[in-house]
């Protein structure tokens, strides 16, 4: 595996020797002092250019510049943009490289109008080349556009709502045996879940932190009945196990709202007699006692 001086070398290089290519950036878990180093760190650049046209489905220069590549992905090719119904506006193209010696390289080309925008996207951006000297002001990286924020008590009453509204989802794709449709509605349930749960986190630890991609590093704070709770909505091999998954769900929510509703300035509605309300009046009697 080459070494990340290795690899920032030949990056250097192909940025020096493609005239077309007027900045370099870096940005993600490698410019993010925070996060502690390891060997599963991604390079994500970003080059603006001035004929974005020679990138868009070209290939051919990666294998030549950066070494074998073991898996590679464009998600911004005609198939992929089908694929996952997103649009591009021309303006920009990516390759998500692994290469076979270990090394990953997001390497994302922009037209160079665009900078401006961009720059406004993302605190973790570091400069490491500029030939137009364009950029006038020190960018200085940091993960302030990751902290947690402070949310509005509109935010944590839709959050609820929303939890309980893919709960309710999730209860009708079990009664019809959808398995599919009920794990993905079981996801977007947790997802709310998770967010409340962070928000329960930060206001014991501070909402000045980074609690890590899609809350991740919530888990070290959590109590252990909490996290056990959590882990147990995991398990949802079977139906049987998705209502177990759902029940888990109920009690840490309700546990969770409860302590907002304390903590936090905002109108709190208990929504938690909604799914056996829900059941009954799909006369679905015996389902709706394991959920009092």
């Amino acid at each position: 595996m080459k070494s990340e001086k290795d690899i920032m070398s030949v990056l250097q290089t192909f940025f020096d020797q493609n005239e077309d290519l007027l900045i370099f950036l870096m940005n993600g878990s490698k410019v993010n002092v925070n996060i502690p180093d390891d060997k599963f760190k991604d390079f994500d650049v970003v080059f603006f250019t001035n004929d974005i046209a020679k990138y868009i489905s070209n290939s051919e220069f990666i294998n030549k510049t950066f070494g074998e590549i073991l898996l590679m992905t464009e998600p911004f090719s005609s198939f992929n943009l089908e694929l996952f119904k997103d649009e591009s506006d021309g303006k920009r193209y990516s390759y998500l490289i692994q290469l076979v010696d270990g090394n990953r390289i997001d390497m994302s080309f922009y037209e160079l109008d665009y900078l401006d925008e961009y720059l406004k996207l993302d605190s973790l951006t570091k400069l490491i080349g500029d030939k137009t000297n364009r950029i006038k002001e020190d960018i200085i990286p940091s993960d302030a556009d990751y902290l947690l924020r402070y949310p509005s008590s509109e935010v944590i009453k839709e959050c609820i709502k929303e939890f309980w509204w893919q709960y309710l989802n999730t209860l009708k794709s079990v009664v019809r045996k959808d398995y599919l449709l009920a794990q993905k509605y079981l996801d977007y349930t947790r997802e709310q879940l998770t967010q409340m749960l962070a928000w329960e986190v930060a206001l014991e630890n501070g909402f000045d932190k980074n609690y890590g991609k899609e809350f991740t590093n919530i888990t070290k704070y959590l109590s252990p009945e909490k996290l056990n709770l959590l882990q147990q909505t995991f398990n949802t091999t079977d139906f049987e196990d998705m209502i177990s998954s759902l029940k888990s769900m109920k009690t840490l929510e309700v546990k969770v709202e409860k302590i907002l509703s304390d903590r936090m300035s905002f109108d709190y509605t208990d929504y938690s007699h909604i799914p056996r309300s829900y059941l009954i009046s799909k006369d679905e009697e015996e389902l709706a006692s394991d959920f009092r």
